[in-house]
């Protein structure tokens, strides 16, 4: 599928389906899965979802299914702030969305640059804790008032350590699975 864009998102790369863990599933390391795990082959180009700043880029990982550096085993990633978004119920929010896996020295972007919809951010690879390549897709929201250090990143949804991770599709419309 494409994904279905709401407030302004788009999906991060042309092909919009699972190829493993979905938001919440208990598999990796006993906690739930903090995202989507998109189907993209190596060098697939990632796109930015939304408008926003990028705030963080790691791009110091060259191993493949290793821990390195930053990001829990997520190798290489982009993490962008989309800024206040008001949600259906009128509440308002703060929303970052994360690319992880990325291939070492593809990232395009810098900290403080600002991205539109649409906007390639780097290509895909296997870095980090990865078997296969692919995206490892997260998003999270917090009070609109929260400082941008208020949500550090920890491996699990909200259920399970992570106080801040949301499902992709409340946003990016439902995920199909590739098969």
């Amino acid at each position: 599928g494409t994904g279905a864009a709401v407030n302004g998102f788009a999906p991060p790369s042309e092909a919009w389906c699972l190829v493993g863990f979905a938001y919440g599933d208990k598999g990796l390391f006993g906690k739930g899965h903090p995202g989507i795990d998109l189907k993209a082959t190596n060098g697939t180009q990632i796109k930015s979802i939304g408008n926003g700043v990028v705030d963080w880029v790691y791009d110091g990982c060259s191993c493949n299914n290793c821990s390195c550096g930053d990001g829990n085993g997520f190798g290489n990633w982009v993490r962008v702030d989309h800024g206040i978004v008001v949600k259906q119920d009128g509440s308002r929010v703060r929303v970052r969305s994360t690319y992880h896996h990325l291939q070492r020295g593809s990232i395009v972007v810098y900290i403080g640059q600002q991205v539109a919809v649409g906007q390639p951010l780097a290509t895909i690879g296997r870095t980090g804790y990865s078997t296969a390549d692919h995206l490892h897709f997260g998003m999270t929201e917090t009070a609109e008032s929260d400082s941008l250090d208020s949500c550090p990143f920890e491996y699990g949804t909200k259920d399970n350590g992570d106080k801040c991770s949301v499902d992709p599709s409340d946003y990016l419309g439902p995920v199909a699975d590739c098969n």
